[in-house]
């Protein structure tokens, strides 16, 4: 059989550019989402009182909540696929009670459709009418009519000040942990959210 380079060409070299073509464009979009991330960032970091991201792979642990149907609900399977703003809070702090209608606010944003915003309250058992009582004040009942009924979460995650936000990817990988109170719907704050869920 005689060597053909038109065949060598069509069969092997051809697949082997688009290949090639394809990873550059794949390690250029990395780069440049990357360079984009770290502008995004510092934009957003006069917003909070600490920013810390997380580089090491940390996945939001299988736990369950009371949802606001009175249900479980499993916060890494049943909100898979997208970005999640998890909000920890309790009625005895008052910052983590300002910050429930800026999260009601932020989870309208046009700019957010695909993002749940989750606040789950630590407050002990005995007082989940007291919890009932703050979201039905404020009139969040869908965002923060979560608890915490069993404390599992606060044993599967960092939580050492309140309020803390965890910002999840639609993987379940905690990236990044926020504590301190936010104004959730401010444009700059919405705006990184937006772009964290375009990315991601």
């Amino acid at each position: 059989m005689s060597f053909r380079p038109d065949l060598f060409s069509s069969r092997i070299i051809i697949p082997i550019g688009v290949v090639a073509v394809l990873l550059v464009a794949g390690v250029a979009m990395m780069i440049n989402n990357e360079a984009r991330l770290k502008k995004a960032e510092a934009q957003v970091y006069p917003h909070f009182r600490s920013l810390k991201k997380y580089p090491d792979a940390l996945y939001l642990p299988k736990v369950e909540v009371l949802g606001p149907r009175g249900g479980p609900v499993n916060l890494r399977k049943d909100f898979k696929g997208r970005l999640m703003v998890l909000n920890v809070w309790a009625t005895w702090c008052a910052p983590c009670v300002r910050e429930l209608p800026e999260l009601k606010l932020m989870s309208t944003a046009r700019q957010l459709p695909g993002v749940a915003v989750v606040a789950v309250s630590i407050d002990l058992p005995k007082n989940v009418d007291k919890v009932l009582g703050f979201i039905k004040k404020f009139r969040v009942e869908d965002v923060a009519g979560y608890h915490d009924y069993n404390g599992r979460l606060q044993a599967s995650l960092p939580i050492r000040d309140l309020p803390v936000t965890f910002i999840i990817s639609p993987s379940g990988q905690v990236l990044y942990e926020i504590t301190g109170e936010v104004r959730w719907a401010n444009p700059d704050v919405v705006n990184f959210l937006a772009f964290l869920d375009s990315i991601y």
